[in-house]
């Protein structure tokens, strides 16, 4: 199975040596074929580095001349690019050289990195945002709750309260009935007692002796005074929230 070639980019390279050779003009070159001197040590393989491989920094401190292979921008400080037979010149001094393309799969990779760890350390930002939140709303919506709840329970208190006094008045307006109801009956009775007409039976009999008539009516009072005594009572017990009595 043969496996598709991925395609090397090309680059305008304009080598620092070849400047200095007379040619001043950039060359199109494939970025396996342009090198770049290392400037730090983490850049050299451990076993070259035992085989006496410096960096650029140690060549421009051994020579200054050498600073001419660095391109500064601020504090930031970068090789310089260089073409494959001043690369070899430069291993063959022993100034570690890496290619072009490796150097930049390497900053590629880096920035992937970079960008991994931002996106993750961003994700838990808002990860925290949102459960901050959402703890302040769900605090919210326990209180709000909460208070739904107390003031769901007060109408029920106010209907239980209610159908209280409604029962309360029931029965004190069904006792102040019963009470109208008994007077109106003993009245009945009372009359009926004192004036009922008698059957003539002769000559001065027309009407029962008076002394009669007031004895019922007096016990008809007596009766009558009792009643309403009694229902008093009941209704005032009714008032003050007990029951009523029973004699």
């Amino acid at each position: 199975m043969m496996t598709a070639k991925v395609a090397v980019p090309k680059i305008q390279l304009l080598c620092p040596l070849c400047v200095l050779e007379g040619k001043p003009e950039p060359v199109e070159t494939s970025a396996d074929f342009a090198w770049l001197p290392a400037l730090l040590e983490k850049y050299i393989p451990e076993d070259k580095r035992k085989e006496g491989f410096m960096t650029l920094d140690e060549a421009i401190a051994k020579a200054p001349q050498f600073e001419a292979l660095v391109k500064t921008s601020g504090k930031r400080r970068k090789a310089k690019a260089i073409c494959s037979a001043h690369g070899r010149d430069l291993r063959a001094a022993k100034i570690w050289t890496d290619k072009y393309s490796e150097v930049q799969e390497r900053i590629a990779r880096a920035a992937a990195k970079h960008a991994a760890e931002r996106a993750e350390e961003q994700a838990e930002r808002e990860r925290k945002a949102f459960d901050s939140i959402g703890s302040i709303l769900k605090g919210k919506k326990l209180a709000a709750d909460a208070a739904v709840e107390s003031q769901g329970e007060e109408p029920e208190g106010d209907d239980a309260g209610a159908q209280a006094r409604a029962d309360q008045e029931a029965v004190q307006r069904k006792l102040a009935a019963d009470l109208e109801a008994r007077n109106a009956a003993e009245a009945a009775e009372a009359v009926e007692a004192d004036g009922e007409p008698s059957e003539p039976t002769g000559k001065g009999k027309g009407r029962k002796p008076a002394g009669k008539g007031r004895k019922a009516q007096a016990k008809g009072a007596s009766t009558k005074g009792r009643a309403q005594s009694q229902l008093r009572g009941e209704i005032e017990s009714a008032f003050a929230g007990d029951e009523p009595s029973e004699d």
